[in-house]
């Protein structure tokens, strides 16, 4: 649609179904908070830059196979019977991450393990999946991340030499995949954390191009150790790839990324080559979208520069931790870019007439106990539960509302205005990620 200097928008296609870039695709991780975005979308307005959203693949079954049963149901006519999920899964596309790092990764291994008995993976898989539940049952834990680290390894590099049973956990992934009516197929991968790992992921990535013909459109995917942006020979093996790669889609994830904090510096300079080499590439390859998964609060920054599409969880925490989980989550504050902790937010509205800083429908809702310093909804102390919804909600409105400003800025040919909001943020490190020199 338009360009100014290093950023774009774009009014693309994907499965037939307009998406405008940049673009919000939340990560949803169950019913609840599919709900809420849901709900969003119902909005009039404040929605437009969503329209996607990502799930990992042992949530999708669980929460996204029932509704496409309900979705695929007839009347005794043989006509659909219309629904509200019905219509929502129509008009929206979804990502469906394989979330292979949990392969390796303790925080979900267990979830992925439940999705495997239950679909039955390949038996080199179960046998590994098996052996590491046995050790780390059996196991102290010094040795089990020894031997853990070193059999993930094992595990990608044996696979990696036997073409068939390569092929096969390729096409058993497309083939779950595609019972949940995706035509975006992401491939499993290893997380990449040597030149080995990368090697292997740039042949999966080849092959499954050739194994998803008639099935969909096959995304090219990098699942990425954030180590390896100390690591220049990878960067630059990874954009080598991509200036010759066909897929029109192009998706990376960065597991626990955390570019904002001391001691990131070369992170952050590695960070910032890789969408300048990715924003290059799509000056002469329009069609092309880069997407990052579990951008957290890189989001802003990286729709501005490299990526069309970003992803992060409703929380905007997307660590593999317990951290967020329990109590009152933060409240996300627009003006500076940052989670504030909800004790302070009676202080924040006490500053601010007895309301939150933001006008959505949401906030809106959200009053205060002056006396008791309190937070109210309905007149009430808000409860833990409609805390947990509110904030998603807001969550999304002002997400959207970042994409939309940087819609205005390319439109209006003032992409400056990007970094200086970086400038004035809680992220001000990540103003390096934005070029200094507008060319």
């Amino acid at each position: 649609m338009d360009r100014d200097r290093f950023a774009r928008i774009t009014k693309t296609s994907l499965e037939g179904k307009e998406v405008l870039t940049p673009n919000f695709s939340p990560l949803i991780q169950n019913e609840r908070e599919l709900d809420i975005y849901l709900q969003r979308t119902l909005s009039p307005k404040d929605n437009e830059h969503l329209g996607t959203f990502v799930m990992r693949i042992f949530d999708a079954y669980n929460i996204l196979l029932p509704l496409i049963r309900t979705k695929n149901q007839v009347d005794i006519e043989g006509k659909p019977i219309p629904s509200l999920y019905s219509d929502f899964l129509e008009k929206t596309v979804f990502f469906i991450d394989p979330a292979t790092e949990y392969l390796k990764y303790d925080f979900y291994f267990y979830k992925f393990l439940q999705l495997a008995r239950r679909v039955r993976f390949p038996r080199p898989i179960m046998t590994y999946l098996r052996g590491r539940e046995n050790r780390k049952k059996n196991s102290g834990p010094k040795f089990y991340k020894k031997w853990k680290n070193k059999e993930h390894k094992d595990f990608w590099y044996k696979l990696d030499r036997d073409q068939r049973r390569r092929n096969d956990l390729i096409t058993d992934y497309f083939d779950l995949e595609s019972r949940f009516e995706t035509k975006i197929l992401i491939p499993p991968m290893p997380i990449v954390e040597n030149v080995g790992l990368l090697d292997i992921a740039i042949r999966i990535n080849d092959i499954s191009k050739a194994l998803a013909i008639n099935r969909g459109e096959c995304a090219t995917y990098f699942l990425l150790s954030k180590k390896i942006l100390r690591n220049e020979k990878i960067i630059d093996k990874i954009i080598d790839y991509l200036v010759g790669d066909p897929s029109k889609l192009t998706i990376f994830k960065f597991k626990n990324l955390t570019l904002w904090t001391t001691g990131s510096l070369i992170e952050r300079e590695s960070f910032r080559k890789l969408m300048q080499e990715l924003s290059k590439i799509r000056k002469y390859k329009k069609e092309k979208l880069f997407m990052l998964l579990e951008a957290s609060l890189q989001s802003f920054p990286s729709a501005s520069y490299g990526f069309d599409i970003v992803s992060s969880s409703m929380r905007l925490l997307d660590i593999d931790s317990s951290f967020g989980h329990s109590g009152y989550g933060g409240y996300f504050n627009e003006d500076i870019l940052w989670n504030i902790d909800y004790e302070k937010l009676p202080e924040i509205m006490m500053n601010n007439g007895g309301r939150l800083p933001c006008p959505c429908n949401v906030c809106r809702k959200i009053t205060l106990d002056n006396a008791k310093r309190e937070l109210l909804y309905n007149g009430r102390k808000i409860t833990f539960d409609e805390w947990y919804e509110h904030r998603r909600g807001h969550n999304l409105f002002v997400m959207n509302s970042l994409m939309k400003m940087i819609h205005k800025a390319v439109e209006e040919k003032h992409v400056e205005l990007i970094r200086e909001k970086l400038i004035n943020s809680e992220i001000r490190n990540l103003k390096v990620l934005i070029p200094r020199f507008y060319q």
